[in-house]
């Protein structure tokens, strides 16, 4: 998710498969991500985010968290 507001990621199975096509950087890609993108005249917008009860399973990073500046 990108610049998101106010967002629930409750009760989800995420996995990753051993099929390469889909890595990312010679790894598998993260279960959940968040990304922080700066916009011209509307900035970065993400908060209030709440992650609970979810299974991650056989991925590089259980959550990653990516931010970008101007």
């Amino acid at each position: 998710m990108g610049n998101s507001y106010d967002i629930t990621v409750d009760k989800n199975f995420a996995y990753c498969t051993e099929n390469s096509e889909f890595f990312r950087n010679g790894n598998p890609a993260a279960n959940i991500g968040l990304s922080e993108e700066y916009y011209e005249g509307w900035g970065n917008h993400l908060g209030e985010i709440t992650i609970t009860n979810n299974i991650l399973v056989s991925c590089y990073r259980g959550l990653s968290y990516h931010v970008s500046s101007e």
